[in-house]
């Protein structure tokens, strides 16, 4: 569903009849998620607009034939992350369909535990605006696992969520790749 700013309509923004038509085509193909669009309304609140499924089928190709670490993967994540276009609970979805199970875990501990750092990070200074953005905010969990609660984040807060996520996505080894299993390593003298 997009939300248009008030007062005006699509036609008003620039839209071409096409664009409506391809919009219209892609409405059955568009994931539910919403994401901020990059004008603010009259109110100064994000305009939401959908997801759309071909973004994430671009992605989950680009890691299926050239990798999760490569560069084009990466930048077409970005892409879609923007400055913080989007809520926590749609990047986890995002990230679970393009990633196999263990890449995904993987993911998400690194996710979390990177948001918790940057939580910790935001209240070193009280009297700044990010000491109240908690890991929670950030990676939507806790109070903030409700769409409704994260669609109420401010743009800093998903801002911040996106750099969590990208950091979180670089840590992820890729697939097939060697890596030592707990039950080998051994402690030194």
């Amino acid at each position: 569903m997009r939300i248009p700013p008030t007062g005006s309509s699509e036609k008003d923004q620039g839209e071409t009849e096409s664009d409506d038509d391809e919009d219209q085509a892609n409405s059955d193909s568009d994931e539910g998620g919403m994401s901020p669009d990059e004008g603010l309304d009259t109110n100064s609140q994000p305009v939401y607009k959908n997801l759309k499924l071909r973004h994430v089928k671009d992605l989950h190709s680009a890691v299926k034939n050239y990798g999760v670490n490569a560069l084009f993967t990466v930048s077409i994540l970005e892409g879609l992350t923007g400055e913080g276009n989007l809520i926590p609970n749609e990047l986890n979805k995002v990230v679970q369909s393009v990633l196999t199970r263990g890449q995904y875990l993987t993911w998400k501990s690194e996710f979390v535990d990177r948001g918790e750092n940057l939580a910790a990070n935001n209240r070193k200074n009280p009297s700044s605006k990010t000491a109240s953005w908690t890991a929670d905010k950030i990676c939507g969990k806790g109070n903030f696992t409700a769409d409704i609660k994260q669609l109420g984040l401010s743009p800093g807060v998903l801002a911040q969520t996106a750099q969590v996520a990208l950091g979180a996505w670089r840590a992820v080894p890729a697939a097939g790749a060697l890596t030592t299993p707990l039950t080998k390593i051994i402690q030194g003298p």
